[in-house]
């Protein structure tokens, strides 16, 4: 459940932010059943962080995401992307 407040810590600390996860948890309105993208985008925002919630192809997500950024995996799991490459064939 705490995937999302996890990926927004593991994002601020990339930019030499700190923030307990608590604190995050606080700020995205984490409940049992878990977060919401709209949840790390308060939190998010709450840190200095702008944010925009986007449907791209795993195409867009190698040529144009910015990163590191947070990805809903399967509609049910947040990560952290800070590279993707490629599988030759």
């Amino acid at each position: 459940m705490d995937c999302g407040p996890t990926c927004l810590r593991m994002i601020a600390k990339h930019y030499g932010k700190h923030y307990s996860l608590e604190t995050l948890r606080q700020h995205s309105f984490i409940t049992r059943e878990g977060i919401s993208m709209l949840g790390i985008s308060d939190a998010a925002e709450y840190i200095g962080f702008r944010t925009s919630g986007v449907m791209i192809s795993f195409e867009q997500l190698v040529e144009e995401a910015p990163l590191p950024c947070i990805v809903h995996w399967n509609q049910n799991h947040f990560v952290t992307v800070y590279d993707v490459k490629r599988n030759k064939k």
